[in-house]
């Protein structure tokens, strides 16, 4: 067990989020959920060679967005975006595009708009993980949510 997992695992577990409770859950719990997520894979970014950021990537990585999906949920997001959703920005599928598009076509709650650009650009724009935990904990900040969580996991 890698030093980060050791650390999400003895900071607890936070209340897990995904696209079926999502609208239930506070930004609080959607901010400690992902931080967790990120934690579990070292704070590194989900990237892929086509797309840049990617809501699942090599090696089961996930983007800070692509965290509050179930894998079932993410094959159906997938599935809708190629086959269902007419005038599809992103072309052959989920991957490539962004959260704004998943809103703007309904496929992902409205709710937590703000928080989770925040939560990808923090993702997106860290290639570090140190980074990536500034990047969060300024969000925390900026929000008036409570880096708590986040600072049980850090380092």
């Amino acid at each position: 067990m890698d030093k980060s997992l050791e650390q999400a695992a003895s900071a607890g577990a936070p209340k897990v989020v995904t696209l079926a409770n999502f609208a239930a859950c506070t930004d609080q719990e959607v901010y400690n959920h992902v931080c967790y997520r990120m934690a579990r894979q070292g704070f590194a970014q989900s990237m892929s060679d086509d797309f840049g950021c990617a809501y699942r990537g090599p090696g089961d990585m996930e983007c800070a967005a692509g965290c509050c999906m179930t894998n079932g949920e993410y094959r159906k997001l997938c599935d809708m975006a190629r086959f269902e959703t007419p005038g599809w920005p992103g072309g052959s599928g989920l991957e490539g595009s962004s959260w704004v598009d998943l809103q703007a076509y309904g496929l992902v709650p409205s709710d937590h708009y703000e928080l989770m650009l925040g939560l990808q650009g923090a993702h997106d724009k860290s290639p570090t993980a140190g980074e990536m935990k500034a990047a969060l904990r300024e969000l925390a900040n900026r929000r008036g949510l409570s880096t708590t969580y986040l600072d049980g996991l850090s380092h």
